[in-house]
């Protein structure tokens, strides 16, 4: 009962550990000394880069946060003007990351916070009264939410694949490209995704020849 009732903060201390260690792991080393003499604020190592697994906890405890808080708390049921103004101000906040973001800039790290805690925020104070929760609960934008981790998985495919092949950067490909990652998503969450939730298809020979095969 003890460990439940602090199980929220020590996650919180893990985030904050995690974070920090991505943003200022490259100052220390091994071998002495064991701090750099110029204490860098954005030192990468190879261990927090993008792809490494040690880079990325933090974030999906940020989601187990808010899953515990939720869970604890409620549903947010204060003011419908405060949610509509954080949840407003929060999608600002993604866009502007949407648009100024790019792959020069240090990812991730303190700058991956906006992102992160715009989305928690969205989550936590979506409510169902508010301007965001009657958009968001449309049939089309659900739809999109349903094949969100086929569209996260294709698109970057496609998207390498393009800059690998052909050197133009223009708007009309880009939408192209936006349109063909949806689509080849839809068919995945149809004929891949929903097929393996069914519990008798995943039990079947068939299936185990499949994974194996794939």
């Amino acid at each position: 009962k003890l460990f439940k009732n602090y199980l929220i903060f020590i996650i919180g201390l893990l985030i904050i550990l995690n974070l920090l260690i991505v943003q200022f792991g490259g100052n220390f080393n091994v071998n002495y000394p064991h701090i750099n003499k110029e204490f860098s604020f954005e030192a990468p190592t190879f261990f927090t880069s993008f792809m490494f697994t040690l880079s990325r906890p933090w974030e999906l405890l940020v989601g187990v946060f808010v899953c515990l808080y939720q869970f604890k708390k409620g549903v947010y049921k204060g003011s419908v003007m405060t949610s509509n103004i954080v949840c407003c101000t929060s999608l600002l906040l993604l866009f502007f990351c949407f648009y100024y973001y790019d792959d020069k800039m240090f990812y991730p790290s303190f700058h991956t916070l906006i992102p992160v805690m715009c989305t928690a925020a969205l989550i936590i104070f979506g409510n169902q009264k508010n301007i965001f929760n009657k958009f968001f609960s449309r049939k089309p934008i659900v739809y999109i939410g349903l094949i969100s981790f086929s569209l996260y998985l294709w698109h970057y495919i496609i998207f390498v694949y393009y800059r690998f092949y052909f050197i133009t950067d223009e708007v009309k490909h880009k939408t192209l490209l936006i349109i063909l990652s949806f689509l080849v998503s839809i068919l995945s969450d149809h004929y891949i995704e929903k097929p393996i939730r069914n519990f008798k298809i995943v039990k079947s020979k068939w299936f185990l020849f499949y994974t194996l095969f794939s």
